[in-house]
C-alpha cells in the first residue's frame, strides 16, 4: 500500500497539487537542457488549475477516480525524480548524455499527459472549459516530442568523430573543452573545470559498477580528452607540484638515470608497469586490460596464486594508480633535467636526443611544458639557435614550437619566453620568421607568429626594414593569415592588421594609416581574392562585434576586392555581408567613389589630407588597373540574379533592408521587363519582413505594383510576383504607416483595382490567389473604403460567383469576403444564394470538419442572412443543411454552436410549427438539453430560449386521450403529461418535461448572467401560461420558484418585471401561494417602497399590487389571486 488508500480524495488532491508546484518550481535550478525541462514546467504548472478545479469540485471518491489520481501522483512522481536527478548531476555528464536526458523528459511528460486522459470529467460535474482545457492539454502532452538543443548536438557530433579519430592535438582538446564549458555555463577556469572532471570520474566508476560497459569507456574517452586540455591545467598548481616531485627526486635512488619501478607496478600477466590498475576480490592488483582479457580466454582463477575466483568483479585501485603517474612523473622530471645538462654541455652531437627527449617527454605528458619552461630550458634552446647550423638549427627551432605550441592566451607562459627571447637578437628573430614564411617548417603553428611577433615592433618591423613583403607573400603568408580564422580573439586581431599593412603599397611599409601616398597594391589584392577561405575570413572579422578597428581594415579591404568583380560580390553575400551588393545594384559598376571607402570605414584614423592628394592621382597606373567596362544595367541585373538564387534567412533578409536594398530595388522595378522581373522577384522575397515591408512602401512601390498587376500587357510572370508582394504589404493591414507622413493611392482606388482582376476569368491562378488575398485583408482594414468600392463597382455581382469557382481556395477566400459583407449586403447575397441550387455550394464549408474557421464563417454568413430573408431558412431545409447544422451543434467548437443557435432562431420560429417538427424529428431538442447542461453562458441563453420556442406550442399540439371501453366497464386508463393534460412526447408535442428539459432550466436560475435567467424564466413561463395549476404545481414540484424569489433581490429590472408577472400567475394556486408568501414579502416591500434608486415606477407599481393581492389574501382568508 501506497499509505494514501486510506486519505481522502480532498486532501489527495492537495498533496498532488502541492507537489506539482514543488517540482515545476524545482526545474529552475536545473541548469542542463533548460529548454526541455522549461517546456515540462510549463506543461505541470498547466496541470495545478486543472487539479485545483477538480478539488473545487468535490469529485466522488469513486475506485475509478482514485485509481486515475494515483497513476498520475505516480508519474509525477517519476518527474519529481528526474529533476531531482539532474539538479544534482555534474553539467559536463548531463551534457554527454543530453540526448538521454531529453528522451527521459519526453517519456515523463507523455506518461503524464496519458493520466490525464484517463481522468473521469463526463462522470463529474466539471464546466466544459475544464473538459476542453484537459482534452487539449492530454492530447499535446502525449505529443510531446524533446530533443536536445542543436548547437549541443553538433559540439556532441564534433566530440564523438574527434574521438573516434583519435584526435590528440591540442587544438582540439581546447576547443572540445571550451565549448562544453560554454555550452553548460561553466567558467572556463581551472578549479571549475577540475571539479567537473572530477564529477565525470565519480560517474565513470558507478558506470563501471552498474556494468555499463558502453557508458564507462566513453566516459574515459572523454575524460583522457578533456583532462589534458589548457583550460584544466592550473599554473600555481603545477609549480607546486614540480616544487614538491623535485623534493622527492633530490631524495630518492637513482639508477642509471631513472627511478626504479616497485614490483607493486607490475601486472602479474603482462609484467609491465600497469596503466588502469584494478583489483580482484582476492586482492590481487592486475592490469585492467590484461585481466578482462585473461577472463574472455576462459581463466577464472587468480593470476597470481592460481586459486579460482568466486567472483570477477573488478574495482579501480586509484592508490596504485596514484602512485605509478607519482613515479612517471619523477622520471619525466629527470629526463628534463639530463637534456637540460646535455645542452648546456656543449657537446653538439648530443643535442639531437636531447631535443627527441624534450619532443616525447611533451606528447607524453603535456604538464611537463611548464616543466621545461621552470627548468630554464626556453632560454638555453634560444641561445643555442644562434650558433647552430643546417638541421639542428631547425631542429631546435622545431622544438621550440613544440614548447610552445597550442596554447590558449591564458596559457601562454613558454609562448612569451619564447618570442621575448628571440626579440633580444634580430639575427635570430630573422632567422626564425624566415623559416617560418618561406616555409622549411610548414608545420609551424601560425600563433605563434601572429600572436607575439605580428606587432608594429616586431614582424612588422622586419618586413619593412627587409623589405621582404613579396617574398613573404610568394611563401604563403596569405594562407597563414586566413588560417587564423579558426583561432582566438587575439591571433585574428594580429592577422588582421598584418594583412591589412601587407595590401598597402608605399615605401615605408607598415605606416600605411599615416602615410600620404599610400595605396592598394593591384597584384596581392588579386593574389589574395583567388586565395580559398578569404571572404570567409574577412566577413568573419567584419560581423563579429568584438573586432572593432580590424572590422573596418577589413571592410575596406573587402570592398576593394569587390570593386571589380561581380562574382567576389556574390561571394561576399553567400556570407551574409550584403553591403558590397547593395552598393552594386545602386550604382551598376566600380565607381571612382568607391576610392572613399577606405576613409569611410576608417573614420578619423587616418589624416583628411591624406585622401585629398590619394584622389588626385586619378590617372595612376594603379588606378588604371583596377577600371573596367562595365554595363551598369547587366551589373545589377547580376546581382538581382544572384540575390534571386540566394537562400535568405530571415536575418539576411533584416540584413539586407537595413543596407538599403529597398531603393535601388523599387527604380530598377521600373525599368526594362527584364530588370522588372528580376527586381520584383527579389522584392518578393525581402517583404517577408515587416520592416521591409515598411521600406518597400515608403520607397512608393504600391502603384508601380498595383499597376503591374491590374495590366493585361504585362507579363503573367510579373503580374504573379506583383500580386505576391501585394499580398505581403497588406498581411497585416496597412495601419503601420499611420503617422509616418507617407501617401498612400487611396484605399478605395486599390480595393477597386483588385476586383478589377476578377472580371478577367482567364486570369491566371498565380495572379488571384495573391491578389485575393490582398483584398481580402485591405477589406478587414479599411471597412468603410471597401464598402464604398463594393458598391461603387457592383462588386458583389463579381465575388458572389467565386463560391463556384474550380479552386478550393478561391471559394474559401470568397465566402470570408462575402461574409464581411454580409450584414450590410444580406439581401443582394441571400438572392444570388437562393438563385437556382447556389446554397449547396454552402454545404462543403458546413461538412468539413477540419476547418472549422471556415465551417464557423459559413455558420456566422447565414445566421445574418436568415435575419433578412426568412425564404433562406426554407431553402436550407432542402439543400439538406439541417442535418449539418445539427452535427455542428453536436460536435462543433463552443463559438460554432453559439452561432448554430443563433441561426437555429429562423428554423424554430413559434409560427412555423412544421419546421420546428423538421428540426425536433432530425434530433434538435436532446442537443438543445445539452447545451443547457454544459454549454457556455450565451449558448445556454439561445438555447433556453429555443426550447421556449417550442414549448410554447406544445398545449396545442397535445392529444387528448381517446379511451376505449363499455360504460358499464371501467375503462383503461391513458398515461397523461401531468403539466398539459393530454398525450404528449417529444417529437409529436415538443413538451419540455419529455425532453428532460426543465431541471436544466431551473438549473438556469442559480447562474449569475442575467440573459440565462432571463432566457430561462422566459421558457418557464411557457409551462404556465395557458396551462393553469397544473404547470404552476410541476414548477413547485421542481423548486423552479425560489431561485426566482432571489432574482427579486437582484439589479436587473427586466428580470424582476418577468418575475413579477410569474409570480401573478403563479400565485393563484393555494398551495404555491401558502409555501412562498413569507419568504416573497420582504422582497415585494422593498421593490414597492419609495427610495433613492428605485426609479422604476412600473416595477414598483407591480411589486405594490402583487403585495396588496397577498395581504388582503392573508387577512381576509379568500380565495388565491
Amino acid at each position: 500500500m501506497s499509505g494514501l488508500e486510506l486519505v481522502p480524495i480532498g486532501t489527495f488532491l492537495s498533496l498532488l497539487i502541492e507537489q506539482v508546484i514543488l517540482t515545476a518550481k524545482a526545474i529552475d535550478n536545473v541548469l542542463i537542457e533548460k529548454e526541455c525541462f522549461k517546456t515540462l514546467s510549463k506543461y505541470l504548472l498547466d496541470i495545478v488549475p486543472i487539479l485545483e478545479e477538480l478539488q473545487r469540485h468535490e469529485l466522488n471518491d469513486t475506485p475509478t477516480v482514485r485509481h486515475t489520481l494515483e497513476f498520475l501522483k505516480e508519474n509525477c512522481d517519476n518527474a519529481e525524480n528526474l529533476v531531482l536527478k539532474y539538479k544534482d548531476s555534474g553539467r559536463f555528464y548531463s551534457f554527454l548524455f543530453c540526448r538521454r536526458i531529453a528522451n527521459e523528459i519526453q517519456e515523463a511528460t507523455r506518461a503524464i499527459g496519458k493520466s490525464l486522459a484517463m481522468l473521469p470529467l463526463a462522470k463529474t460535474e466539471v464546466l466544459y472549459e475544464i473538459s476542453d482545457m484537459v482534452n487539449k492539454l492530454q492530447a499535446e502532452m502525449q505529443k510531446a516530442e524533446y530533443v536536445a538543443s542543436q548547437s549541443s548536438l553538433m559540439i556532441l557530433e564534433k566530440l564523438n568523430k574527434g574521438i573516434k579519430e583519435q584526435k590528440h592535438d591540442q587544438n582540439f582538446r581546447n576547443s572540445m573543452l571550451e565549448q562544453i564549458a560554454l555550452s553548460v555555463g561553466v567558467s572556463i577556469v581551472p578549479a571549475e573545470i577540475r571539479k567537473e572532471l572530477d564529477s565525470l570520474r565519480m560517474e565513470r566508476e558507478e558506470a563501471a559498477a552498474r556494468k555499463e560497459k558502453q557508458e564507462e569507456i566513453f566516459l574515459k574517452q572523454v575524460i583522457e580528452l578533456l583532462s589534458h586540455a589548457d583550460a584544466a591545467l592550473d599554473e600555481d598548481e603545477i609549480r607546486r607540484q614540480y616544487e614538491l616531485i623535485r623534493n622527492t627526486v633530490e631524495k630518492s635512488a637513482i639508477s642509471n638515470g631513472k627511478i626504479l619501478e616497485y614490483d607493486a607496478f607490475l601486472c602479474p600477466i603482462t609484467k609491465s608497469v600497469m596503466v588502469d590498475p584494478v583489483n580482484l576480490f582476492t586482492g590481487t592488483t592486475c592490469e585492467k586490460a590484461a585481466i578482462e582479457a585473461w577472463f574472455l580466454e576462459g581463466r577464472k582463477e587468480d593470476p597470481c596464486t592460481g586459486k579460482p575466483l568466486a567472483d570477477t568483479t573488478l574495482r579501480p585501485n586509484i592508490s596504485v594508480r596514484q602512485s605509478i603517474q607519482q613515479w612517471r612523473e619523477q622520471n619525466y622530471f629527470l629526463k628534463i633535467r639530463r637534456a637540460k645538462e646535455i645542452l648546456q654541455s656543449g657537446n653538439s652531437a648530443a643535442y639531437d636526443d636531447a631535443f627527441c627527449e624534450i619532443t616525447k617527454v611533451i606528447k607524453e605528458n603535456l604538464v611537463t611544458k611548464y616543466w621545461i619552461a621552470m627548468e630554464g630550458l626556453i632560454d638555453i634552446i634560444v641561445l643555442l639557435v644562434g650558433t647552430l647550423d643546417g638541421n639542428l638549427k631547425s631542429r631546435s627551432l622545431q622544438t621550440l614550437l613544440d614548447i610552445v605550441h597550442c596554447f590558449t592566451p591564458s596559457k601562454r607562459p613558454n609562448l612569451r619566453l619564447c618570442a621575448n627571447a628571440l626579440c633580444t637578437s634580430p639575427i635570430l628573430l630573422i632567422c626564425y620568421v624566415t623559416l617560418i614564411i618561406c616555409t622549411a617548417m610548414p608545420q609551424a603553428s601560425p600563433k605563434f607568429v601572429y600572436l607575439e611577433l605580428c606587432q608594429p615592433n616586431s614582424l612588422s618591423k622586419i618586413f619593412r626594414h627587409l623589405k621582404c613583403s613579396d617574398k613573404a607573400v610568394e611563401a604563403g603568408i596569405f594562407n597563414h593569415i586566413i588560417a587564423c580564422v579558426r583561432l582566438d580573439y587575439n591571433v585574428c586581431t594580429s592577422a588582421a592588421n598584418l594583412l591589412f599593412e601587407l595590401l598597402q603599397e608605399n615605401d615605408r611599409w607598415g605606416q600605411a594609416i599615416q602615410q600620404e601616398d599610400c595605396r592598394w597594391n593591384p597584384d596581392f589584392c588579386r593574389k589574395l581574392k583567388q586565395l580559398r577561405g578569404t571572404i570567409a575570413f574577412l566577413v568573419l572579422i567584419i560581423l563579429d562585434n568584438q573586432f572593432s578597428e580590424s572590422a573596418k581594415k577589413m571592410e575596406a579591404i573587402l570592398l576593394q576586392l569587390c570593386c571589380d568583380d561581380d562574382a567576389t560580390i556574390l561571394d561576399v553575400a553567400s556570407y551574409h555581408w550584403y553591403k558590397p551588393l547593395v552598393r552594386r545594384l545602386r550604382d551598376g559598376f566600380c565607381d571612382r567613389t568607391l576610392k572613399l571607402d577606405i576613409k569611410f570605414v576608417l573614420g578619423n584614423m587616418w589624416k583628411q589630407g591624406a585622401y585629398d592628394r590619394t584622389l588626385s592621382t586619378n590617372n595612376s597606373s594603379h588606378d588604371r588597373s583596377f577600371t573596367h567596362n562595365y554595363s551598369p544595367e547587366s551589373s545589377k541585373q547580376t546581382m538581382m540574379r544572384g540575390l534571386e538564387k540566394m537562400q535568405l534567412l530571415d536575418e539576411d533578409v533584416k540584413h539586407l533592408g537595413e543596407d538599403g536594398v529597398i531603393n535601388p530595388l523599387v527604380i530598377l522595378a521600373s525599368g526594362d521587363a527584364k530588370s522588372r522581373e528580376l527586381a520584383f522577384s527579389v522584392m518578393a522575397k525581402l517583404c517577408t519582413s515587416f520592416e521591409n515591408r515598411r521600406l518597400t512602401v515608403e520607397a512608393g512601390a504600391v502603384s508601380l505594383i498595383l499597376e503591374q498587376i491590374s495590366s493585361p500587357q504585362v507579363s503573367p510572370i510579373i503580374r504573379e510576383k506583383c500580386s505576391g508582394i501585394f499580398e505581403k504589404l497588406t498581411s497585416s493591414g496597412l495601419e503601420f504607416l499611420n503617422g509616418t507622413g507617407i501617401v498612400l493611392p487611396q484605399r478605395e482606388l486599390m480595393i477597386t483595382n483588385l476586383i478589377g482582376i476578377f472580371e478577367t476569368p482567364s486570369t491566371s491562378i498565380g495572379i488571384r490567389k495573391p491578389a485575393f488575398r490582398a483584398l481580402l485583408s485591405l477589406c478587414k482594414s479599411a471597412k468603410v473604403a471597401a464598402e464604398n468600392a463594393i458598391a461603387s463597382q457592383n462588386g458583389l455581382s463579381i465575388i458572389l460567383p467565386l463560391l463556384e469557382d474550380s479552386d478550393k481556395e478561391i471559394q474559401k477566400l470568397a465566402l470570408e469576403l462575402i461574409h464581411q459583407f454580409s450584414q450590410n449586403e444580406s439581401s443582394r447575397i441571400a438572392d444570388f444564394l437562393l438563385d437556382g441550387t447556389r446554397l449547396e455550394t454552402l454545404m462543403p464549408f458546413l461538412e468539413d470538419e477540419s476547418q472549422p474557421e471556415l465551417q464557423l464563417l459559413a455558420v456566422e454568413l447565414l445566421t445574418n442572412l436568415q435575419k433578412s430573408n426568412i425564404e433562406l431558412i426554407k431553402g436550407l431545409a432542402k439543400s439538406g443543411a439541417i442535418p449539418l447544422i445539427l452535427h455542428i451543434l453536436n460536435r462543433g467548437t463552443m463559438e460554432a454552436k453559439e452561432n448554430v443557435l443563433d441561426l437555429l432562431v429562423g428554423f424554430m420560429n413559434p409560427a412555423d410549427i412544421e419546421m420546428q417538427k423538421r428540426l425536433v424529428e432530425s434530433g434538435a431538442y436532446p442537443l438543445l438539453v445539452n447545451i443547457l447542461i454544459s454549454g457556455s453562458k450565451t449558448a445556454k441563453a439561445r438555447a433556453a430560449a429555443l426550447i421556449g420556442n417550442l414549448s410554447s406550442n406544445s398545449l396545442n399540439l397535445t392529444e387528448e386521450p381517446n379511451r376505449t371501453g363499455c360504460f358499464c366497464f371501467l375503462r383503461k386508463k391513458i398515461p397523461t403529461c401531468e403539466v398539459h393534460g393530454g398525450i404528449c412526447s417529444v417529437e409529436s408535442s415538443f413538451c419540455l418535461l419529455k425532453a428532460d428539459a426543465l431541471k436544466p432550466l431551473v438549473n438556469l436560475l442559480d447562474e449569475r448572467d442575467d440573459a440565462v435567467k432571463l432566457k430561462a424564466i422566459l421558457a418557464l413561463k411557457t409551462l404556465v401560461e395557458g396551462i393553469g395549476s397544473r404547470g404552476v404545481i410541476c414548477l413547485h414540484r421542481f423548486k423552479a420558484i425560489k431561485p426566482m424569489l432571489d432574482v427579486l433581490r437582484e439589479e436587473n429590472p427586466a428580470l424582476k418585471e418577468e418575475v413579477l408577472e410569474m409570480l401573478e400567475m403563479l400565485f393563484k394556486v393555494r398551495e404555491v401561494l401558502d409555501s412562498y408568501t413569507d419568504d416573497v414579502k420582504i422582497p415585494l416591500i422593498h421593490l414597492s417602497a419609495y427610495r433613492s434608486g428605485n426609479t422604476n415606477d412600473h416595477l414598483r407599481i407591480k411589486a405594490a399590487k402583487l403585495l396588496a393581492d397577498l395581504e388582503l389574501y392573508s387577512k381576509s382568508g379568500s380565495s388565491p389571486l
